[in-house]
């Protein structure tokens, strides 16, 4: 299996594990930014010290673009595509209790419990599953930017 990465107009390849932990981290207090120069992740927190100033040159300086969230809606579609098209194919009761556990506050944790408790292959197909969609969000994202980036290719270790 082939695996994506993404490279800037200067050659430097973009840090996507560092863009997964961006899109995906709920903290609104925590920000980040894609350094469109050298392919990293810049963070910066509010509970820093100087992260008021950091964030000043970082809004003066037009190299750095700001990582949108994922909103959770989409997390939740991942769950519920999921439960349909992997774990009901093959175990009825786990889809429906998943189905359930997807209802209402408090679903991702019910979600995660409920696969936790079940045959360990649903959750290991879950992460493997989570994985494909977040790389796909995260190259949503990278191909709408207004930046030349192109893709490549790579096998997987």
């Amino acid at each position: 299996m082939n695996k994506l990465k993404f490279l800037l107009p200067n050659k430097k390849e973009i840090d996507l594990d560092m863009l997964e932990i961006a899109m995906e981290d709920n903290d609104l207090s925590n920000q980040y930014f894609l350094n469109t120069k050298t392919g990293e992740i810049e963070f910066y927190s509010e509970y820093d010290e100087d992260a008021s100033e950091k964030l000043n040159e970082i809004e003066d300086n037009n190299q750095f673009v700001p990582i949108e969230r994922l909103p959770s809606y989409v997390s939740y579609n991942w769950m519920k595509e999921f439960t349909e098209n992997v774990v009901a194919k093959e175990d009825s009761q786990l889809a429906d209790k998943l189905a359930i556990a997807l209802n209402g506050k408090g679903a991702f944790r019910r979600f995660k419990d409920c696969l936790e408790y079940s045959d360990e292959r649903f959750l290991k197909l879950w992460y493997q599953w989570k994985e494909e969609c977040l790389r796909e969000e995260c190259a949503k994202w990278l191909r709408g930017l207004k930046i030349d980036i192109k893709e490549q290719n790579q096998p997987q270790k």
